[in-house]
This record gives C-alpha cells, structure tokens and sequence, in this order.
C-alpha cells in the first residue's frame, strides 16, 4: 500500500506540473497540497 500511494502522488505531481497553473507559486502550493494528502492517505491506511 505504501509503494501504491506513493506511486499516486509522483503521478499527481507530475500532472500538477505539466496541466495546472503555470505560475511559480501556484505550482509550489500544488506539490504541497498533493504532499500533505499524501500524508493523510498514509495515516489513515495505517500505511508506514
């Protein structure tokens, strides 16, 4: 589950980075979000 999870949010980055906004900001607030969901997925699965 953790590789999967994992996997996901490298995913979500990426698209983050080539279809979401294309300002520096915007793109850093993403990749954090995207992180922290990531981390709520890890918690709530009992992943780690």
């Amino acid at each position: 589950m953790n590789y999967l999870i994992f996997g996901l949010e490298i995913i979500a980055i990426v698209l983050w980075l080539l279809f979401g906004q294309h300002s520096l900001l915007s793109a850093i607030i993403g990749i954090v979000v995207i992180i922290l969901i990531s981390q709520f997925l890890h918690r709530w699965l009992h992943a780690r």
